[in-house]
């Protein structure tokens, strides 16, 4: 069995396990992330969500079998406007905490199927490379039905960072954040009419080479699956 050195993110949850919360001045410079900024997409104006109430949509909500059919761009736009709304300060004590969004577009109308990173101050996706279904299932999902999605969105976390500063106990914190985004996700794909389901069925060391992460400063913690709308 391979031994886990003092720079392996389990050898730094143990080592902080006793450690109480505490802020730190040390200066945080994590690697720059994947994505050529030189040809960044616009996803222009999110789509309206349809007038419904919002106990409706509450009580709709649910995980379902994804619908194999394209989603529109304006819809993948409402859907990462989830990271656009204000987290509570207990959930992000500043910028650098942040959940991240990697959607990888496979039928969604006038994009490109591809891994891309999304920029949420400039509503812009950065590609990454590239995506199929056949590649997916072979390589990085567990569950085979999610290849037939429209798209996937990974929240990507800086898992190091909240282990820095919280022990152990910032891995219950990032979780924290990472739930509250995807109830808005559910709420969003609801209210859109679309199937969707969250998951974690997925190889998390695969999906780090997928997304061109380093498995320790950013790690994909979670998924959100999309497809057509539900019939």
């Amino acid at each position: 069995m391979a031994s886990i050195t003092s720079h392996h993110l389990v050898a730094q949850m143990l080592a902080h396990t006793a450690q109480r919360t505490r802020p730190t001045d040390t200066p945080y410079a994590p690697p720059a992330l994947a994505g050529d900024t030189t040809t960044a997409i616009s996803l222009g104006s999110p789509v309206e969500l349809p007038p419904r109430a919002l106990a409706d949509v509450i009580k709709r909500r649910r995980s379902g079998n994804i619908v194999q059919s394209n989603i529109r761009k304006e819809q993948l736009a409402a859907l990462l406007s989830a990271w656009h709304a204000e987290l509570p300060s207990c959930l992000l004590p500043d910028p650098s905490f942040h959940t991240l969004a990697f959607p990888v577009a496979l039928t969604v109308d006038e994009l490109p199927p591809a891994v891309y990173r999304y920029d949420g101050a400039t509503c812009r996706l950065f590609h990454i490379g590239p995506a199929t279904p056949e590649a997916l299932r072979k390589d990085i999902l567990l569950q085979w039905e999610h290849g037939s999605a429209a798209a996937l969105i990974f929240l990507v976390v800086p898992l190091s960072r909240w282990l820095h500063r919280c022990g152990d106990r910032g891995y219950r914190s990032l979780a924290l954040q990472a739930g509250w985004i995807t109830d808005r996700l559910y709420l969003i794909a609801e209210a859109l009419g679309l199937s969707y389901t969250a998951s974690g069925g997925y190889a998390p060391a695969c999906a780090d080479r997928l997304l061109c992460l380093d498995g320790y400063h950013y790690t994909a913690f979670f998924s959100f699956v999309v497809g057509g709308a539900r019939r």
